[in-house]
């Protein structure tokens, strides 16, 4: 093999791996955004629910105060 056979066959193996490396960086940047929405999307329906706080008072038994608020 001459210079120009080896020179052609290093260019080809480092444009895949330059495929590769790009194909694996979109895979994971695609897995990030994907987790990133999932969150977005459970943290959007956890603030649209409402809160409800409950406080009881036994300080004059048999009478039991409780305040329901939201």
């Amino acid at each position: 093999m001459d210079i120009a056979a080896i020179t052609q066959f290093a260019t080809a193996v480092m444009q895949f791996v330059f495929v590769v490396v790009i194909s694996a960086g979109y895979y994971f940047l695609f897995k990030v955004s994907r987790d990133t929405l999932e969150e977005m999307r459970a943290q959007r329906t956890a603030l649209g629910r409402p809160q409800v706080i409950v406080d009881d008072d036994y300080d004059r038994l048999p009478e039991i105060d409780v305040v329901v608020a939201t």
